[in-house]
């Protein structure tokens, strides 16, 4: 039998290995140790001995995180339509585009339309017939051939799709891109559908609207038979040829999670989705939200997600502020009263800690200026506190 081996005084290891006793083993000893295994192999059971096991593992780990290591996050390829490069596509690189961890490209059909210096790519042989099926598929196979080696992370993107970047850069950077993955909001078809789509009753596929990714490793099983798949095409639907193509020649099915339906967001108001009051849990919760029609809406989703962005780091810089009120009174009781605190500006009012009781000033310092509009203003600015409403502002 095999035996892990432990490591012994001085940076040593002892262990024993097929029936040899090997003391003082230097740290050099992987490589000798890897020979040995593998060629003593023929004479125990197939099943790998722990040492062998973790030499692979370590080894294959190590391979892995050096391939990594030289990738970017993520390439996001955004099919358009050259009737949408003025508008969809132009609000998606103004808005979310711009902070995509690692590149965008947008994908349209094989012509010499103007594309207001958007990094368009015209995919030879493609037009913008819908369902874009030979679109989707080409893609896949030039994002492939032409960066497969240099991004961790593969998605495929409408242009009617907002896509909460920093979001989904810390939800990618938690998933090891060097296993076969296919991520997305899980879809077995409208009732309507249902039985006409050749699905299995255990397989299922990625909804394009609020986007897919693929992990290098699928896409690197998937992009070199896209031809064959395009062949073989059961049904109409873009979304679930392309997660057929996908179970057959990566095996995987698209995410089954339940939470993904919450993260990959598709609503289903159609045209009139996120046009009314964007404060809602969806909108809040999701990483991707679809669809967003009018590109007008796509700014407008924009500026209210960066308002609550700086809300939220206010709300950070004030925890802050209170942390240090907390610091400094705590080194007043320490130090005792001779000791005289560094100047901190505002901390005596944005470091107080929020409390039920109602807030008393103790000297003027601490008390804040207000202006109070109704009929009249009522203003500290003035002698009189309380005025008629200026001309300019009626």
């Amino acid at each position: 039998m095999f035996y892990k081996p432990r490591p012994g005084p001085g940076g040593s290891h002892n262990g024993v290995v097929s029936g040899f006793h090997i003391k003082s083993f230097p740290r050099v000893w992987n490589s000798q140790l890897q020979l040995l295994l593998i060629s003593s192999s023929a004479c125990v059971p197939y099943k790998l001995s722990p040492v062998h096991r973790r030499l692979k593992v370590n080894n294959i780990q190590e391979r892995t995180d050096n391939e990594t290591r030289n990738r970017q996050l993520l390439l996001v390829g955004v099919m358009t339509a050259d009737k949408y490069i003025a508008t969809r596509a132009k609000a998606v690189y103004e808005t979310w585009g711009t902070r995509v961890p690692g590149k965008l490209v947008f994908f349209t059909s094989d012509s010499q339309n103007a594309t207001d210096d958007l990094p368009v790519v015209r995919l030879k042989g493609v037009d913008d017939s819908y369902p874009p099926q030979k679109k989707s598929f080409m893609m896949l196979k030039y994002m492939y051939e032409n960066y497969g080696d240099k991004f961790e992370w593969f998605m495929r993107a409408d242009d009617d799709v907002f896509v909460k970047t920093e979001r989904l850069e810390l939800f990618l950077r938690n998933i090891n891109s060097s296993q076969p993955r296919f991520i997305g909001q899980a879809g077995k078809g409208i009732a309507e559908e249902f039985g006409l789509l050749s699905l299995e009753y255990d397989e299922n596929y990625c909804m394009g609207g609020p986007g897919m990714i693929f992990s290098h490793v699928t896409l690197s099983r998937v992009a070199p038979h896209v031809k064959d798949c395009l062949k073989n095409l059961y049904t109409t639907h873009e979304d679930v040829e392309l997660g057929r193509c996908v179970q057959k020649f990566a095996g995987i099915p698209c995410t089954w999670s339940y939470e993904m339906q919450n993260i990959f967001h598709h609503s289903s108001s159609g045209r009139t989705a996120f046009t009314g009051p964007l404060k809602s849990r969806e909108v809040h919760r999701a990483i991707t939200l679809h669809p967003i029609k009018e590109h007008a809406h796509m700014y407008r989703l924009n500026n209210f997600l960066q308002g609550v962005s700086v809300r939220e780091k206010i709300y950070e810089g004030l925890k802050i502020r209170r942390e240090m009120a907390s610091s400094v009174e705590q080194l007043r009781k320490r130090l005792g009263p001779s000791w005289v605190p560094p100047d901190l500006n505002d901390l005596q009012t944005l470091g107080l800690a929020p409390s039920l009781n109602k807030f008393v000033p103790q000297d003027e310092s601490e008390i804040l200026t207000w202006n109070f509009l109704a009929r009249s203003v009522d203003s500290t600015e003035t002698v009189n506190p309380r005025r008629a409403i200026d001309a300019p502002l009626r």
